[in-house]
C-alpha cells in the first residue's frame, strides 16, 4: 500500500516537472519563432532600457508583436538605464538653482544623479515658466545661480556673471547636435510651410537630423470615440515626405483609454513609397505631442513630434535652423575648462538694459505670394534675435531678412530681443500682395484614357450617372462631363465592354429611369459571386432635414421631398446586395453639405450632416467606396479642366499617375494618397477644404494598366 502511494507521488512529481519543462521550451520556441520578431522584441527591450518607453508601453508593444492579449511580466527582467554615464558610481546628491531676475523667480532641481542633469532640469523649469507666462520672451534671463553636490557642498556656479555661455542648457539652441544637414532641413521646413491647412502637422528626427514632415486630418470614416467629455475620430490619415523626397502615408489611432484631461496617447504607422515602414507610439498634451517609432525592417529609431498649429511646428523647426551658429561653440567642462586661456573681461563691464531698435518700412508691397522683406536692428548686443509669428531669426551685422508665404495681404508684428533678454517695442508692418500681373492660369494636363492599356474583363459591369442640369436645384457644374469621361475610363482602365456599361446623363438620370436600371438592368447583368460592379455618380447629394440620412439627388429630385423623390444611399446599397456581386467599387463625386460646386445653397432649410454611424460602420465587406470629400465639406469643380476636382484626379490617377511604386498596378491606397495630395491642394487654392476618403481595403489592387 505504502509503495503504491509512493509510486503515485513520484509519478505526479515527474509529470509536473515535465509539464513545466515543456512549457518553458514552448515559450522559448514561441518567442524565437521568427528571427525578425526576436529582433523587434530586443529593440523594444532596448527602447525600454533607455527610457524611450514606459514599462506599460513595453508590455503593450510585446503583446502586439507576439499577437497575444497579455504580455505582463515580459519586461520585468530588463535593466533600465537611469543615466548613461557613470552608472557604477551613481549618486543622487546633486542640486541646482536657476533664477529669473526680472520676475525674482527661483527654479530648483534636487536629488539628481549628475551636475549636468540637475542644471538641465532647473533651467528647463525656467524656460517652461517663460513659455507659459511671458509669451516666450526672456529666455536669456534664465541663468544657473548654483549647482552642487550636497555631500561635498562644492558649488559649480554662484552667480550669473560666473556662468559661462556654454553652461546655458537650452534644448532648442543645441542645433549642432540636432541638425547635421542644414540645407535639407531648410527644404523640409519650406515643404511644411506649403502644406495644405490641416488638423495636425507632423515632423520627425532621425539620428538628430530633420527626417520627415507632413500633415494629417481626422479620418471621418473611422470610429467616433469619446474620451471623457470630448468626442472625435479614432483614426487620423495624412501624407508625409522624407528628406530624400520619398512620399509616405501616415495613419494614427487614439487610444480609447487615454487620460482625456487634454492628454492623450496612441500609436502611429507610416508606410513609405521606398518600402520602409515605421511603427510607434505617441503622447499628446494640449496642442503638441511627441513619440518614438522604429523601422519595422531594420529597427532604426525616429523621434517625431506633431502640433495642431502650423506656426507651432514651424517655430520648433525654425528655432533649430536659425540658431545654428549659436551651437557651434563646444561646451568646455572639467579639465578642458582649466586648460582654457581666460579671456580678457573689462572690470567696468555692465549689461545693456536698453532694448533693440527696429528700422523697417511700415508698408511694403510685394509681387509674389512667396516673398522676402528686409530690415535693420540696432543694439549694443552682438547677438540679436527677431521674432515673427513664433519664428525666431538671428540678425546678422544689424540686418535681418524675413521669408514668408501668404496669398493675401497680411500684417506682421516684429519684435527684437538681445542676448540679455531686452525686448523691443513691437513694430507692425503691413504687407500688400500685388501679384495680379503675375497670375497666369496653370496649365492643366488634359485627360487622356488612350494612354491606358488593360485586358478586357467580361465579368465587370459599370453603371455611370452624371447630372449637371437639375429641374429644381442649382446646376452641378461639369457633372455630365465627368460621367462621359468616366465612360471611356471604364473601358480603357477597367476593361469593361460597352455592352456591360450603362450611362445616364442629365434628363436620362431621372428617378424612374435610375430605379429601372438598378432593379431591372443590373440584375440581368450580374452573375452572383462572379461579377465585379463599378458605380460612378457625379451630382448633388443631400442629408435629411434631421441630418441622419444621406441621399443621392436624381435629375428631377426635389430637395424638400427627399424621402419620395431621391435615392437614399442605404437603399442603393441594399438594392445592389440583392444581386450578389463579387465586389462593388463606388466613386461618389458628390457631397452632402447642402452646397453646390458653385457654392450655391441647394435647400434653405438644409441641416449640417451629423455622424451616420450605422451607415458608415455597416458597409458590406466586399464594398470599396471612394468619396470626393468628407461629409461636411464641399465637392468642388475645376474650371480649367471642365471636370469636378475629384473626378479629374481620379481619372488622372487611373492613367498611372497614382502608381507610386511604378509596378503597373494601382491599389486603393495608392489612388487615395494621390487624390488626397492633389485634390486638397487644388481645393485650398479655391479657399476650400476638400479631402477625399476611402472605405475598403487599402492594399487591394484596383486596376492594372
Amino acid at each position: 500500500m505504502k509503495r503504491t502511494i509512493r509510486k503515485k507521488i513520484i509519478l505526479l512529481f515527474f509529470s509536473l516537472l515535465m509539464i513545466s519543462l515543456f512549457q518553458g521550451i514552448s515559450s522559448a520556441e514561441w518567442i524565437t519563432k521568427k528571427s525578425d520578431i526576436s529582433n523587434k522584441l530586443l529593440k523594444v527591450d532596448d527602447m525600454y532600457a533607455k527610457g524611450y518607453l514606459s514599462k506599460s508601453e513595453c508590455v503593450k508593444a510585446k503583446a502586439k508583436l507576439l499577437k497575444i492579449s497579455d504580455a505582463t511580466g515580459m519586461c520585468d527582467n530588463v535593466y533600465v538605464q537611469n543615466d548613461s554615464s557613470n552608472n557604477d558610481n551613481k549618486t543622487y546628491n546633486w542640486f541646482a538653482e536657476a533664477g529669473h531676475p526680472k520676475t525674482n523667480r527661483i527654479f530648483t532641481a534636487d536629488r539628481v544623479s549628475s551636475k549636468d542633469n540637475a542644471i538641465k532640469i532647473a533651467i528647463k523649469k525656467c524656460y517652461e515658466y517663460v513659455t507659459a507666462n511671458l509669451n516666450k520672451r526672456g529666455y536669456n534671463d534664465c541663468f544657473i545661480k548654483k549647482a552642487y553636490d550636497s555631500t561635498k557642498k562644492t558649488e559649480v556656479a554662484t552667480n550669473k556673471k560666473n556662468l559661462k555661455e556654454t553652461d546655458m542648457v537650452v534644448d532648442w539652441i543645441t542645433v549642432k547636435d540636432t541638425i547635421k544637414n542644414k540645407k535639407k532641413s531648410e527644404e523640409l521646413v519650406k515643404k511644411l510651410k506649403n502644406l495644405p491647412s490641416s488638423e495636425f502637422y507632423v515632423y520627425a528626427f532621425k539620428e538628430k537630423e530633420i527626417f520627415l514632415v507632413g500633415y494629417a486630418n481626422q479620418d471621418k470614416l473611422s470610429k467616433l470615440i469619446k474620451v471623457k467629455n470630448r468626442k472625435f475620430r479614432k483614426g487620423n490619415t495624412g501624407i508625409a515626405y522624407k528628406n530624400t523626397g520619398v512620399k509616405c502615408f501616415v495613419y494614427s489611432e487614439v487610444d480609447e483609454n487615454s487620460l482625456g484631461n487634454r492628454s492623450y496617447t496612441g500609436d502611429v504607422k507610416v508606410y513609405c513609397d521606398d518600402k520602409t515602414n515605421y511603427i510607434g507610439n505617441w503622447v499628446q498634451y494640449e496642442e503638441k505631442g511627441s513619440g518614438t517609432a522604429i523601422d519595422s525592417s531594420t529597427g532604426e529609431q525616429i523621434d517625431f513630434s506633431f502640433a495642431m498649429s502650423k506656426n507651432i511646428a514651424l517655430a520648433d523647426l525654425n528655432k533649430s535652423i536659425n540658431n545654428i551658429e549659436i551651437a557651434e561653440k563646444e561646451t568646455v567642462t572639467g579639465t578642458q575648462e582649466k586648460n582654457k586661456q581666460k579671456e580678457f573681461e573689462p572690470e567696468n563691464f555692465e549689461e545693456d538694459s536698453n532694448p533693440p531698435v527696429i528700422r523697417i518700412a511700415k508698408t511694403i508691397t510685394v509681387q509674389d505670394s512667396n516673398y522676402k522683406i528686409f530690415g535693420e536692428v540696432e543694439d549694443r548686443s552682438d547677438k540679436i534675435f527677431i521674432e515673427v509669428d513664433g519664428n525666431t531669426i538671428l540678425a546678422k551685422d544689424g540686418k535681418f531678412e524675413i521669408s514668408r508665404f501668404s496669398p493675401i495681404n497680411e500684417k506682421l508684428e516684429i519684435t527684437a530681443i538681445d542676448k540679455w533678454g531686452n525686448v523691443s517695442e513691437p513694430v507692425l508692418v503691413e504687407v500688400v500682395i500685388d501679384n495680379k500681373k503675375k497670375m497666369i492660369a496653370e496649365k492643366i494636363e488634359p485627360l487622356n484614357p488612350s494612354k491606358i492599356r488593360s485586358n478586357k474583363n467580361k465579368n465587370r459591369v459599370a453603371l455611370i450617372i452624371g447630372i449637371e442640369n437639375y429641374d429644381k436645384t442649382p446646376a452641378a457644374t461639369f457633372a455630365n462631363l465627368d460621367a462621359k469621361y468616366f465612360y471611356e475610363y471604364a473601358q480603357k482602365s477597367f476593361g469593361i465592354s460597352t455592352n456591360n456599361i450603362e450611362i445616364l446623363v442629365n434628363e436620362d438620370a431621372n428617378l424612374i429611369d435610375t430605379l429601372g436600371k438598378l432593379n431591372k438592368w443590373l440584375p440581368g447583368k450580374i452573375r452572383p459571386n462572379k461579377t465585379e460592379l463599378v458605380i460612378f455618380f457625379a451630382g448633388h447629394g443631400l442629408a435629411s432635414t434631421d441630418g441622419e440620412k444621406l441621399f443621392l439627388l436624381p435629375q428631377d429630385g426635389d430637395p424638400d421631398l427627399l424621402e419620395r423623390s431621391a435615392l437614399s444611399r442605404k437603399e442603393l446599397f441594399e438594392t445592389i446586395l440583392k444581386t450578389k456581386p463579387k465586389t462593388v467599387t463606388m466613386f461618389f463625386d458628390t457631397c452632402f453639405s447642402g452646397i453646390s460646386r458653385d457654392e450655391k445653397t441647394l435647400l434653405a432649410s438644409a441641416r449640417p450632416v451629423r455622424i451616420v454611424p450605422d451607415e458608415e460602420n455597416n458597409i458590406p465587406k466586399n464594398f470599396t467606396i471612394f468619396s470626393a470629400s468628407q461629409l461636411d465639406q464641399i465637392s468642388s469643380g475645376l474650371s480649367e479642366a471642365k471636370n469636378g476636382i475629384f473626378s479629374y484626379y481620379l481619372m488622372k490617377g487611373l492613367e498611372g499617375k497614382a502608381d507610386s511604386n511604378k509596378d503597373r498596378k494601382i491599389t486603393n491606397g495608392e489612388l487615395l494618397a494621390y487624390m488626397i495630395e492633389n485634390v486638397s491642394q487644388k481645393a485650398a487654392e479655391l479657399g476650400r477644404e476638400q479631402i477625399p476618403s476611402l472605405v475598403g481595403d487599402r492594399d487591394q489592387i484596383l486596376t492594372r494598366y
